[in-house]
Formats: C-alpha cells, structure tokens, sequence
C-alpha cells in the first residue's frame, strides 16, 4: 500500500477547516437571526400581555422590530369594517408633515394601498429606481429602502405595515423571514383585539337590552296601572254619589306608587350587582293573580305544580317577568274576562303558561310602534336558554307558553 504524501494529507485538512468554520460562521449566523426573532417576538408578546390596547401594541412592536432590524421608519394602517380604506394605527420615525396628512389610504392608494389591494408584500430595495408616482411620499420622506407586508389572520386581511429605510437596503432571506413573522404575530393580536372591541360592544348593547326590558317590565307596567287607576278616580269624582269609590281609588294610585318606587329600587340594586338569595315564585305568581282580580274584577286562575321548590333567582325573575307581561297584554288588549296561569316543573325545564279568552291576535302581523312586550318576553326565554311560544288569532284568546330549561339553570348564573 503506498504512503500518501504530505502535501496531500496536509492539503485535505485544510479542506476539511475551511469547511468547517464556514458551517460554524454559517451556524453562528443563523442562531443571531433566531435571537433576534424571539427577541422581538418575545416583546410583542409582553406587550400584548401588559397592554388590552392594540395602539400600545403596534407602537411599541414596531419600535422594538425598527431597533432589531436596524431601520428608521414603521407604520401600521388597519383596514376599515368596510374594507374599503386604510386607517393609520400606528406611526414611528416619520416627519410630522406625515403624520398630518398620511392617516387614510384607499385601498390601492400609493404602495401601502397597492399591498392592502394585492395582498402580497412587497420589498424594494432602490425606491429612486421605482415609478415616482407610487413612490413619491416615502421618497418625499428621505427614504431609500421600503418593506410593505400584508398582515393577515385566518385568512383575513386585518392591515398593512411598513417598513423603511434612509440607505439602500437589500434585506437577506432571514430578515425578510423575519418581518414576515412578526406581521403574523401582529395580525393575530390586531384580530384578537378587534374581536374584544366587538365582544364589548355586544355585551352593552345587551345591558341596554336589559334595561330596556326591566323598565318596560317594571315601571313603564306600574305606570300604566297608576293611569287606569287615576282615571277611575276622575270619573267617580264626577260622580258625586260615588266619592268613595274614588278615594278607593287614589289610595290604591299611592299603593301602586310605592310598589314601583320599590321596584325602582330593586332595578338600581340589581344592577350594583346585588342578588337576592332565594325567591319563592309561587308566593310571586299568586300574589300577582291576587291583585288583578282585585285590581280589574278579572277571573285569573293559577295552577302551580307541587314541585317548583326554590328555584334558582335567576329563573324565578325572568318567569315572573314574563308571566306579569303576559297579564298585562291579556288585561290591556284582548279584553278577557278570565286568565288561566299555568306552572309546571319535571326534571328537564319548567313550563309556564298564560291563557286568556279574549278577543285574540294575529301573532304574524307587525307589531305596532312602541309596543316591545312580546320582545321582551321572547328575549328573556331566551337569555335563560329556552323559548317562548305564542299562539292566538282572531276571537279565539291568546296562549303564552315559555319553556325553560332547569338542570342547566341550576348551575349556572346569568343576568334575568
């Protein structure tokens, strides 16, 4: 076997050095890219988690992206419900000129515009040798190198953001890789963020919802029955033989006056978040039953069944609420001179019923202007996750049926 020569054996060793440490400078390189990622990374999501708004989080995102990246400028523009605009959400390192008149854009409009339309980013690394027409704001702002990336989530466009440059600028492979990640994080937190301020807004329109039907439950009922009341009163005054049937009467208007300052009360207590432990709805129901047959001279029949124990507060108001609407609708409009309220409770849910025999609806007709009591009986049934039924037509009375469920309502808390 011949020997191998020095030269040969001390040529293959170079070889293998060489190679080596381009593998290591190679390695080294892309472990300082990976650090630089998760540091920026890493800040976004610190603060995403100290901040709920989503202007904090582009500004210092950006901020902290520009220092990492080592460039001078960074926007973000979010896109309108409407799709239709660009609004500028987020601004670091432009002029002040710019941050006057740059705060919407047309989709389409200049480069940002051009990203939102084609939803594709967009690098350039000379903006001198690109169209001055699309490139003159950023040129105008002493900017040589710009990165516009479409920030998208769930495959939704959500906004741009821009990056820019005072030198050109050819950014490698890894840099872009990393713009493009951290656009990915910004977009799911630009989402996240957007679906709270929708969450917010739907949970106040349901407060106003709440309110709209504790008033029209409450007060606007009590007041109604202080007008019916303070109307007999004047026309028994009128009639000298009958004074005391009219003191009947206004006693009665003051009784009912008390009852809805209490219930004014109830609803101001209620929404401070107080609760009241226990409500024991048959004594509620029959008592309401009570006074409209001393109140109108109507028959009201209840048929309450054996089970019904202590129910939970939440279920007992919304029946009550609902039984009182539809005693009301049935005193007010169907001209009935007997109501039946029916109550019975299995192991599933709790059926309650109200039958009147009066002149009866057409339940598929428009309701009339100002009038939300089936609204709000339908709208409570289906806060406490069950429904309401309603079946009439004309001549033939009306049938209020709310089925609600009770296993669930036992364990779980919820608004009336």
């Amino acid at each position: 076997m011949p020997a191998t020569k020095p030269h040969a054996y001390e040529d293959n060793l170079a070889i293998v050095r060489e190679a080596t440490a381009e593998d290591l400078a190679s390695l080294v390189s892309e472990l300082e890219q990976r650090k630089k990622e998760l540091t920026v990374v890493n800040a976004i999501a610190g603060v995403a988690a100290r901040s709920p708004e989503i202007t904090d989080i582009l500004d210092q995102s950006i901020r902290r992206l520009l220092e990492v990246m080592e460039l001078e400028a960074g926007a973000v523009f979010l896109l309108t419900e409407d799709g239709n605009e660009l609004v500028r959400a987020a601004c670091v390192g432009f002029s002040d000129h710019y941050e006057r008149e740059i705060t919407h854009l047309k989709i389409g409009e200049q480069l940002t515009g051009r990203v939102a339309r084609n939803a594709t980013p967009i690098f350039i690394e000379d903006l001198a040798q690109r169209e001055k027409r699309t490139t003159v704001v950023m040129r105008r702002e002493g900017f040589r190198s710009f990165a516009g990336i479409p920030l998208s989530s769930k495959g939704r466009l959500v906004g741009v953001m821009n990056l820019a440059s005072e030198r050109v600028r050819w950014l490698e492979d890894a840099e872009r890789a990393l713009i493009l990640s951290v656009g990915n994080q910004l977009a799911v937190a630009i989402d996240n963020a957007q679906l709270f301020a929708q969450t917010a807004r739907l949970a106040v329109l349901e407060e106003r919802n709440w309110l709209a039907r504790e008033i029209h439950d409450t007060l606007a009922q009590g007041l109604v029955a202080l007008t019916l009341q303070l109307e007999l009163a004047i026309t028994q005054i009128e009639d000298f033989d009958r004074v005391d049937l009219a003191t009947t009467s206004v006693r009665r208007c003051l009784n009912l006056a008390r009852e809805n300052l209490e219930e004014a009360r109830r609803s101001v207590s209620h929404l401070r978040g107080d609760r009241v432990a226990t409500r024991d709805l048959r004594t509620l129901l029959e008592g309401m039953a009570d006074e409209v047959r001393a109140d109108t001279g109507v028959l009201v029949r209840t048929t309450i069944s054996r089970r019904i124990g202590v129910l939970p507060v939440n279920l007992s108001e919304g029946l009550y609420r609902i039984a009182q609407e539809a005693l009301a609708n049935a005193l007010q409009h169907s001209g009935a001179t007997s109501i039946h309220l029916a109550l019975r409770v299995n192991a599933e849910e709790v059926v309650m019923s109200v039958k009147d025999d009066g002149m009866g609806f057409d339940p598929h007709a428009n309701i009339p202007e100002g009038h939300f009591g089936i609204q709000g009986m339908g709208e409570r049934a289906s806060l406490l996750g069950g429904r309401l039924d309603l079946q009439s037509k004309p001549g033939h009375g009306a049938l209020v049926r709310a089925v609600l469920p009770l296993q669930r309502l036992t364990f779980e808390e919820g608004n009336p």
